[in-house]
């Protein structure tokens, strides 16, 4: 994995995550809906037209990626995609929902089913996510690192040292928004 990414899932990722006491499948459930959760509010900021807010959400999408990708414990960048020309032809936001719905479905498989948890689909799913991901950053004109920066300043604020409930809970979304706001102005100068 490339130095920006290992670093994004060992120093913001693993540093502001909550994983102890928690299983892997309990912990995929998380990321489940996280990426669900954040899809849904990238829909809701592109709808609004709020980049800000946009960038930041899919800075969030990056950090659930990067935590699945953490419990899995594979290389993603060196995962095969098996992108068909059917799904390349898919815009970039839609294949980000599907492959969220896939996510979500191995997991209720292996929960509600009881089948054994498909680590090869939850792979193949992260892999296709961070591909949408890429994809909308380039139509929104930035990069997956411009929005990796500013979920790490936004989660500098919420947890100066680690995670904690309470700064989970108790956020000052408001400051987030200037840290947001400012490094976002800083970003489209360079």
């Amino acid at each position: 994995m490339n130095k920006e990414l290992e670093y994004f899932k060992t120093n913001v990722v693993l540093r502001t995550a909550n994983l102890e006491g928690f299983s892997d499948t309990d912990n995929l459930t998380h990321v489940a809906f996280g990426l669900c959760s954040e899809y849904g509010e990238l829909l809701e900021a592109s709808v609004k037209n709020d980049m800000v807010n946009a960038k930041e959400e899919l800075g969030d999408l990056l950090w659930y990626v990067f935590l699945g990708v953490s419990i899995i414990d594979f290389d993603i960048e060196k995962e095969d995609l098996k992108l068909t020309a059917e799904n390349l032809d898919t815009h970039p936001a839609t294949m980000l929902g599907i492959e969220v719905g896939n996510f979500q479905d191995s997991l209720k498989r292996n929960i509600f089913y009881g089948s054994q948890r498909n680590d090869v689909a939850i792979k193949l799913s992260l892999s296709r996510i961070l591909y949408s991901i890429g994809g909308i950053c380039k139509t929104s004109n930035t990069t997956i690192y411009d929005c990796m920066k500013l979920n790490k300043m936004k989660l500098s604020q919420r947890y100066p040292d680690k995670f904690s409930n309470e700064g989970a809970i108790n956020r000052d979304t408001k400051k987030e928004r200037e840290i947001l706001e400012d490094e976002s102005l800083k970003l489209e100068k360079n």
